[in-house]
């Protein structure tokens, strides 16, 4: 970026990634017939996107309780993201120029944080996979040798909503049906 590049604008806009509409952080910038994005989830981090400039015009701004949405507030919020989950090193230079509050540095956090680029979130569950284990669903699907999605469709069509909190209940239900 050169001395001469003039921030246009800088705000909340809602972005397709290809897969869907997410909430980012946009800067335009004078120098550039393309946007530059950072968007981030809970899951997978911190990512930066490119978008055309006729896409960015033709995306709208996230509103908060009928206001533009507070740059300030979106920021600590991907700053938490990043320090929970990492940034994706070619987010790293963006990342550091639109989010003041940082704690964790993004290039040390992106060599640690596990990339989870183009692998499912979630392994598929087997029927009786223990790792899958820590809520009551999951303890009595593995008990039965079924899958948690399996179990909950089940206490569903037995009439139980979540959430499962009774775990003998679920146990004689499951028997049951």
């Amino acid at each position: 970026m050169s001395e001469s590049t003039i921030l246009i604008e800088l705000k909340v806009r809602s972005i397709h990634t290809g897969e869907q509409f997410v909430p980012a952080l946009c800067e335009r910038r004078s120098d550039s017939d393309r946007v530059q994005c950072l968007y981030g989830n809970e899951v997978e981090g911190i990512f930066r996107i490119i978008i055309e400039l006729r896409d960015h015009d033709k995306s709208f701004e996230v509103t908060h309780h009928g206001l533009p949405y507070p740059i300030e507030r979106f920021q600590g919020r991907m700053a938490r993201i990043a320090a929970l989950r990492g940034v994706q090193p070619d987010a790293i230079p963006l990342a550091r120029r639109l989010l003041p509050s940082l704690v964790v540095p993004p290039a040390v956090r992106s060599e640690t944080a596990p990339v989870a680029q183009n692998t499912p979130v979630r392994p598929n569950p087997t029927p009786g996979d223990v790792s899958i284990a820590p809520t009551i669903v999951g303890t009595v699907a593995a008990e039965l040798g079924l899958t948690p999605s399996e179990v909950r469709r089940r206490l569903r069509t037995a009439g139980l909503s979540a959430p499962y909190t009774d775990i003998e209940l679920i146990r004689r239900t499951l028997r049951e049906t």
